[in-house]
């Protein structure tokens, strides 16, 4: 696997084989496969500065972390109580 890491302040859509797309936010980054790292227009934007590839799972010097972790249980927390049914409704 292969770490893409997005240099700029913008999102970006990085193609890649099968007409797939990885979404990155800004400074944000995201895992490849090994196969999908000569992909064309992928290196086109590695070319440009637009993208950096680094060799497995070395995000040394990555600012960011692309995403927000959700808690564990996921969801809303929950009321602590049991609603009481009220009247007659």
């Amino acid at each position: 696997m292969k770490t893409v890491v997005n240099t700029t302040l913008r999102p970006l859509a990085v193609p890649l084989p099968g007409n797939k797309v990885l979404r990155l936010g800004p400074r944000g980054h995201g895992q490849i496969r090994d196969e999908a790292a000569p992909f064309g227009p992928l290196q086109r934007l590695v070319e440009a500065g637009t993208l950096k590839l680094q060799a497995g799972d070395d995000r040394t010097g990555v600012v960011g972390s692309g995403g927000v972790t959700p808690a564990p249980g996921g969801g809303h927390p929950g009321r602590g109580a049991i609603r009481s049914s009220r009247g007659d409704r």
